[in-house]
């Protein structure tokens, strides 16, 4: 979902710089950014940045912490709040010709409730039939579980699948998986 149908790669880059900087006193590169953090868990970014052996608790209260100064980062821009150009008419076009599809995404189910409330995806999508958000029950990108749990949903080969992705860890996950990726 993130970078591949909604913009905010910058968002997520705030967000996390503000909240190492605080927590960790250390500021990401950009080579840290491309590798590790965009496309990865919250799970998986906090075990390599804070502590590798960090409790679920303390996943749960960093995270809540960081997705507030992520929602407002993208509130402080409301000219971002949008489907990247040419979505809406390619998930029409797929629902027209009865090709299913879902969002896989690593972010939370708290990111997945903002996007629904600002952006029009519930057209298309409900968390009941075609989402699966970072519920913290499986390894994040680039271990290819998500998109592996995916197929499954969608009651497909996952070799019959295609994966959009912005991310090396999210490419390197549906490779992974056996997924075509874009």
């Amino acid at each position: 979902f993130n970078g591949a149908l909604f913009y905010d790669t910058d968002k997520h880059i705030v967000a996390w710089s503000r909240y190492l900087e605080t927590h960790c006193h250390y500021t990401p590169t950009e080579e840290e950014f491309k590798n590790i953090i965009i496309g990865s868990t919250n799970t998986a970014i906090l075990r390599h940045f804070v502590d590798k052996d960090i409790t679920p608790e303390r996943v749960i209260a960093a995270v809540e912490e960081k997705e507030r100064l992520y929602f407002q980062a993208c509130l402080e821009d409301p000219d971002c709040l949008h489907l990247t150009a040419g979505a809406e008419e390619f998930f029409d076009l797929l629902t027209a010709r009865g090709i299913p599809f879902m969002i896989a995404t690593g972010s939370a189910k708290q990111n997945m409730d903002f996007y629904f409330e600002r952006l029009p995806i519930g057209r298309w999508f409900s968390y009941e039939s075609n989402i699966i958000y970072d519920d913290y029950s499986r390894r994040g990108k680039p271990h290819p579980d998500i998109y592996l749990d995916a197929a499954k949903q969608l009651n497909l080969p996952i070799g019959e699948c295609a994966v959009f992705e912005d991310g090396i860890p999210g490419y390197s996950s549906a490779e992974a998986a056996g997924a075509g990726a874009i």
